[in-house]
């Protein structure tokens, strides 16, 4: 029902973007994004570099200043951690079962605020996205506002995950990079 969001629209002028992946969002290369995207890039208490494989001697702990805290956009979402840290680090324990689903909605967050020009929009906004989290955090079902009632047809959880994660390769960069601190 929903995709129908990210087709063409021949005549329109603009081009519906499907956003950047969770690895562009975590790398420091692409700090300035956030603040176009309304958020706040963290910060570190090393230099964080691309490394070339896995994480390398990088941890959460690492983090000096979350930036934005995931429960400011996610009510319900761990409150010490920000958005950063769900990107980088989806599987650590601290997220329990909703890691991969809140490091999705937090790109998504991210690229529905960086992609509203007329030019190329994202096609959801940041609070169909936070209805997202608010639907599917406990187990329920998310239902877009178009159909308010679609019962048991709603997303679940994982569904939600798949979708943002199929509109990455609209007009997306898809590379994650890894990530490693300086000495």
């Amino acid at each position: 029902m929903m995709s129908g969001n990210t087709s063409p629209r021949p005549g329109t002028g603009g081009t519906c973007s499907g956003g950047r992946s969770p690895g562009y969002w975590k790398v420091p290369q692409h700090s300035g994004s956030w603040n176009v995207a309304g958020g706040q890039y963290p910060t570190f208490k090393k230099t964080v570099v691309e490394c070339a494989k896995g994480m390398g001697n990088l941890s959460i702990d690492d983090v000096k200043s979350h930036g934005t805290l995931l429960a400011s956009v996610f009510p319900g979402a761990p409150s010490t951690y920000g958005l950063w840290a769900v990107l980088a680090f989806p599987n650590d324990p601290i997220f329990g079962n909703k890691g991969q689903l809140l490091r999705h909605l937090s790109a998504a967050w991210l690229n529905a605020g960086y992609f509203n020009a007329s030019a190329a929009q994202y096609p959801i906004s940041k609070a169909q996205v936070v209805a997202m989290w608010h639907a599917v955090k406990y187990g329920g079902l998310y239902c877009p506002p178009s159909m308010p009632n679609c019962g048991t047809k709603g997303w679940s959880a994982d569904q939600v995950k798949s979708y943002i994660e199929g509109m990455y390769d609209v007009n997306a960069q898809i590379s994650e990079p890894d990530l490693c601190k300086t000495t």
